[in-house]
């Protein structure tokens, strides 16, 4: 069935629009990382301040998710796009052409609140576009592939443009790209929001979830610099714990909740939010790794180590256009959610038998042809889940929650799994030898393999086929259901009919 408001040639245009900003911000989480010692050395950073360029980006991003996908779902979708790509469209200018180190920090800043209004407004949106489920496979496999190769890319990216034409272009990249979208975009987005609801933001559930999301965000990042068990560390646990709580407190009171707490009673979005933690915990840590494992242990520089990885960017992005749409044809969500989680874990144990010296075609092309596999699985099944698993006009808030969960994923799987290798070697410096530091990280990755292993698990335990949300939807609307169960019936499942 044909979207009400969109031909098929905007749909199409508005797909490729979609997938270029995904690319784009998911570019950016990555590209800094090499182009690091250039801006220490352009503005003068300290060792100690140089890791919050990418800090002020990671910790805005992800606390300002949830607030992002609720106001888009409530205030406009495309509205709330533009204003999201407009703001990290501008601040990304003024990255580029940043004077002082405080002037890039506040940039960043400012691109991760971007991100964070843009992202779940896309997901949202993308549900609303593509109603045909064979479109939506199609849309949704091309979409994440974009966001996947995106995060990839950026490795190369960081060091070609640092290389040649200097760091600030990591950022300036994105103007051009960016002022496209803004130009093109409301020509063929459909504009849309939710119904039936008051258009109150609920401001005080905002301010504790995001300041609790910013402080559990921050915990991993000061337990590696000063410890676990630093009062930095250790304070933003509580902290976090308390924000946390004093959220479920206000929402459980207030009128027009930001976070309605029947969300939480909803089955399969809750498997969604969890294994998207566990995704995270599972990749970031495989590329911070495999990047320390490249350079300190085969010697290889920057540029070398980013074209090392690009054949998981490059055999990711074929396999989500050729099979993934496919696979979700008869598979379904749920079936190739656990499919990419065990070839994830697959791929982790392969490089977890790194060995010293290395062979790259024999030890590390294969694992991550495998991992190339199974990340889109992962990524795409995931967002599937979350958006299918609420009401039309929740879509942006659980696209923030999944989003925002698997952010904290990340941050969390990597600080877990350093300690697993700074506890197998002892703390990283130069004279620890390449045969100790690939022990390390051979049990940093068979770490990463158990939290891969463990998704594909929780999947087939927690989230319910599609089809089997869709029956339970139908014996609802007959009156068979409780009043509860009626507000609670997946409105993705009365939309898409995916089988096994």
């Amino acid at each position: 069935m044909d979207s009400p408001h969109t031909t098929a040639r905007q749909r199409w245009i508005a797909l490729i629009l979609l997938s270029a900003i995904e690319f784009m911000i998911l570019l950016d989480t990555s590209i800094v990382n090499i182009a690091l010692p250039a801006i220490k050395a352009g503005l003068h950073f300290s060792e100690a301040d140089l890791q919050w360029v990418q800090n002020a980006y990671i910790l805005v991003f992800g606390g300002f998710l949830l607030l992002g996908g609720r106001a888009a779902d409530l205030f406009g979708r495309r509205r709330f796009y533009l204003v999201g790509l407009a703001l990290f469209t501008a601040s990304s200018l003024l990255a580029g052409l940043a004077p002082t180190g405080g002037i890039l920090l506040l940039a960043r800043a400012a691109q991760g609140i971007g991100a964070a209004i843009v992202i779940p407004a896309e997901q949202s949106l993308l549900v609303t576009i593509f109603t045909d489920k064979e479109e939506f496979n199609r849309a949704f496999g091309i979409w994440g592939a974009m966001g996947a190769a995106g995060g990839i890319f950026g490795l190369l990216l960081g060091g070609v443009l640092t290389q040649l034409v200097g760091w600030p272009w990591i950022f300036l990249i994105n103007v051009p790209i960016g002022a496209f979208a803004l130009i093109f975009s409301p020509r063929v987005l459909p504009e849309s929001r939710a119904t039936g609801e008051g258009r109150q933001l609920d401001i005080l559930g905002a301010m504790a979830v995001t300041l609790g999301i910013v402080a559990l965000a921050y915990a991993p990042i000061a337990g590696q610099e000063y410890g676990w068990g630093s009062p930095l560390a250790y304070g933003a646990l509580v902290l976090a714990g308390a924000l946390l709580l004093a959220f479920v407190g206000i929402e459980a009171h207030t009128s027009s909740p930001l976070v309605p707490l029947r969300i939480f009673r909803n089955r399969n979005a809750n498997g969604a939010n969890i294994v998207s933690f566990l995704v995270g915990a599972a990749h970031a840590p495989m590329f911070f790794l495999l990047s320390l494992y490249l350079q300190q242990v085969l010697g290889y520089d920057a540029l070398a180590a980013g074209l090392a990885i690009l054949p998981v960017g490059a055999t990711s992005l074929v396999f989500s256009l050729l099979v993934l749409p496919k696979a979700l044809d008869h598979l379904g969500p749920r079936g190739v959610l656990i499919a990419g989680m065990l070839l994830l874990a697959i791929g982790l144990l392969l490089f977890a038998r790194v060995p010293v010296p290395g062979n790259y075609p024999l030890d590390i092309l294969p694992a991550s042809i495998i991992v190339a596999m199974g990340l889109p699985c992962a990524f795409v099944g995931t967002n599937i889940a979350a958006v299918t698993a609420v009401r039309n006009e929740e879509t942006g808030l659980a696209s923030g929650l999944m989003n925002t969960t698997q952010r904290v994923g990340s941050g969390i799987g990597i600080a877990a799994l350093t300690a697993v290798v700074v506890a197998r070697i002892g703390p990283l410096n130069t004279q620890t030898s390449p045969a100790m530091l690939a022990s390390g990280f051979q049990a940093g990755f068979l770490g990463a393999a158990l939290f891969a292993l463990l998704g594909a698990v929780l999947t087939l335990l927690i989230i319910r086929s599609t089809h089997q949300t869709h029956a339970d939807s139908e014996r609802d609307q007959e009156g068979e259901g409780s009043e509860q169960d009626k507000e609670l019936a997946p409105a993705g499942a009365r939309k898409f009919h995916f089988h096994h």
